[in-house]
């Protein structure tokens, strides 16, 4: 059998600690009150990633958990389009309701705001609805693993994972996090039908 670069990678994501502890403060917010935010750094790429921690995390205990993928024109600009910032926000107050839980802000490796930006203008609802699950929503396995060690890291071993998209559950099993149930997010700001909506010009397609 050949193995491949990314076989090698899958196996250290299961069997060695690949992530460490790079920086923590607590963090007042306006979304859920206090968090404890934690950066971490990875050994295989120069990324990093930050977790938001309220309460105590026990690996014996239920702990309510968001996994985002950064996306800077949802999270940052509130991209009508792609509104993500409102799903973490909404995450938050969840999980100050709850006492405690975790917010794990992946960076991903290649998928910078441009390509999106370009695509957005030029579809319809369905393609639209197309980019949020396939480009947007996901990330691959090294992205999950690498998750998957934080929150190892975190204490957490039961979750009652925050999302809107069942392919998240495929994708954090076989690393040793048990999901007990999915939670679905409140989406105050619904995605953009282009088809009805006047179509932003962008520049640099």
């Amino acid at each position: 059998k050949v193995v491949t670069i990314a076989d090698l990678i899958q196996y250290r994501l299961n069997y060695d600690s690949l992530v460490f502890r790079a920086a923590s403060a607590p963090l007042p917010t306006r979304f859920g009150g206090p968090f404890q935010a934690i950066v971490y750094n990875t050994l295989v790429d120069s990324s990093e990633h930050l977790a938001l921690v309220k309460g105590e995390i026990s690996p014996k205990e239920e702990t309510l958990v968001r996994v985002h993928t950064k996306y800077v024109p949802g999270d940052v600009f509130g991209f009508e389009l792609l509104n993500t910032g409102a799903v973490i926000q909404r995450s938050m107050e969840m999980i100050a309701r709850a006492g405690k839980g975790i917010i794990l802000y992946l960076q991903p490796e290649l998928r910078g705001a441009r390509p999106a930006m370009i695509a957005y203008p030029k579809l319809e609802g369905k393609q639209q609805k197309a980019i949020n699950r396939s480009f947007l929503y996901q990330a691959d396995f090294k992205e999950y693993g690498i998750g998957a060690q934080i929150l190892r890291d975190l204490g957490v071993g039961k979750m009652r994972l925050l999302t809107n998209n069942k392919k998240h559950l495929v994708g954090l099993r076989g690393y040793g996090l048990e999901i007990t149930a999915l939670e679905s997010i409140p989406r105050d700001h619904p995605f953009v039908d282009m088809s009805k909506a006047k179509k932003p010009r962008v520049t640099g397609a």
